[in-house]
């Protein structure tokens, strides 16, 4: 009996990682799954040290500008505008399944503006 007690505290503790890993790289079941099998202590100090998802968005997000502005100053307005839109459905994947989406906002401005700025038409679902 002791140890199904000591077991569904192992499983409790695990979700509690999990929980706190819902916006990091490895997601829900990663930390859940590190919880349970490692330890929920151990996991837990992966799941600190890991990345947010903001921040990789963000990452990827300024590399993915960057590309844009220079394909729009060698003329490629039409490669560029794909680029952007390329983005909006990522980002827009992202509010779907963000715990907080407003933290994306400000993206979402700054590639609402590019792609008027580039002649191309706002998704409807976008706005």
């Amino acid at each position: 009996m002791d140890y199904i007690i000591l077991a569904a505290i192992w499983v409790f503790f695990s979700f509690i990682v999990a929980m706190y890993s819902k916006n990091k790289v490895l997601g829900f079941w990663g930390g859940f799954l590190l919880g349970l099998f490692l330890s929920p202590v151990l996991g837990l100090l992966i799941v600190i040290l890991s990345k947010d998802c903001k921040s990789i968005f963000s990452v990827r997000f300024g590399k993915r500008m960057r590309e844009i502005r220079e394909e729009e100053f060698r003329g490629n307005r039409d490669l560029a505008l794909e680029k952007v839109m390329d983005i909006a459905k990522r980002l827009q994947r992202v509010l779907n399944h963000s715990q907080n989406p407003e933290h994306y906002y400000l993206y979402k401005e700054r590639i609402t503006d590019k792609i008027l700025e580039l002649g191309g038409e706002v998704p409807d679902n976008w706005l």
